[in-house]
């Protein structure tokens, strides 16, 4: 089966290079594009926090001034997240670009699991290829995973790329990683049957 359109997450860990490598492998010169796509992840918004009950103090001025100077903060550090991300996603860019294969990168903050579906629908993609942490990483308090999250809710075929790269592996990728296919609620409401590539 040949993929046309390929959505490929990626988190900023030592797994990218192993999702990125299984996407290229199912990925076709000049007839099939690729998207890689990476989600800030920003802690809870403490200026908005500070803010409830500002206009019930007797120091409001006060507050809406350290209100305003924590929006700037949050605002800095999260453009400097976005820069950091833009160029690391350039490295994959370059590579797949390099092997003809049509390629764009998108960057924002949002919810990983539920932007990815979204994205999928409306661009149209026929593969998701992602990552998954053993229960660490991009797992959230009360929301599991992103890879389960995508498995039961992506409008499209979904690769998952298992197994911990850990940071004395990274240079010598020698070993096959455990694959998953599913096809998801889009193609089939069954998710039984799980295949080892």
């Amino acid at each position: 089966m040949t993929f046309k359109k390929i959505l490929v997450g990626l988190d900023q860990s030592f797994k990218d290079s192993l999702v990125f490598g299984q996407a290229l492998d199912q990925a076709k010169p000049h007839a099939t594009s690729l998207m890689m796509v990476h989600t800030l992840h920003m802690e809870s918004d403490v200026a908005a926090d500070l803010a409830t009950g500002v206009h019930e103090s007797a120091h409001s001025g006060e507050a809406l001034d350290m209100y305003a100077m924590l929006r700037r903060m949050q605002q800095r550090r999260l453009d400097q997240e976005r820069a950091k991300a833009d160029r690391w996603l350039q490295f994959y860019f370059q590579q797949a670009i390099a092997k003809g294969i049509p390629t764009q990168i998108d960057c924002r903050v949002s919810a990983p699991e539920l932007w990815l579906c979204d994205l999928a629908q409306r661009w149209g993609a026929d593969l998701i290829v992602i990552g998954h942490h053993e229960n660490h990483g991009l797992k959230r308090a009360g929301r599991g995973s992103v890879s389960q999250y995508v498995l039961q809710h992506a409008p499209c075929s979904v690769l998952v790329v298992h197994g911990v790269l850990h940071a004395d592996e990274f240079n010598r990728i020698d070993k096959v990683p455990d694959i998953k296919t599913v096809e998801t609620p889009g193609h089939q409401r069954m998710m039984s049957q799980m295949y080892k590539i």
